[in-house]
């Protein structure tokens, strides 16, 4: 037996049966917009670690490629590297990389604990796991540096080799 629009309980019976189909639709919705928005995020975290990466990994083969002095202090895959430069005047000014602990994450640093190049990031922090420098040559540099995302739990490695001039000090 069909209700018709006229007959008593109409109104309830369509709300009996609306209702939940409406709640599982916007339900759905809801789950797929925050599915999208975690997505999103992952996404920008990625890409966050990819950019301070090579961003890091930029200036440290910069660095070494006008250096004129070059000192490396390994320890395991945490390694220090000092590099001399001369400025305008001829000036010799040293600049250091290295990895720091701060409240649990590692960032590498440039000179000074207060200069991280990278793990600055709000939204979407890194920290680094590995910063290693090997000479390999009298003027042949390998550097390692790998990140890991804290947002989307994935990692980036960036390995170069940097050739320096010939005669410049340092081991």
């Amino acid at each position: 037996m069909l209700l018709h629009r006229n007959a008593p309980g109409y109104a309830a019976v369509t709300l009996l049966v609306g209702l939940p189909l409406v709640i599982m639709l916007f339900g759905g919705i809801a789950a797929a917009s925050l599915w999208g928005l975690q997505r999103y995020a992952y996404i920008f975290a990625d890409a966050e670690l990819q950019q301070e990466m090579t961003y890091a990994m930029q200036r440290v083969q910069g660095d070494l490629r006008t250096a004129r002095q070059v000192y490396l202090v390994r320890a395991g895959k945490k390694s220090r590297l000092e590099v001399a430069h001369a400025d305008d005047q001829g000036k010799v000014q040293w600049q250091a990389y290295y990895l720091n602990n701060v409240t649990g994450v590692w960032k590498l640093v440039y000179s000074y604990d207060s200069h991280p190049l990278t793990g600055n990031h709000m939204l979407a922090g890194v920290t680094v796991e590995t910063f290693e420098c090997r000479k390999l040559g009298p003027n042949l540099y390998a550097v390692v540096l790998r990140g890991r995302s804290m947002v989307s739990g994935h990692s980036y490695t960036l390995r170069t080799l940097t050739y320096v001039r010939p005669g410049v000090k340092g081991g």
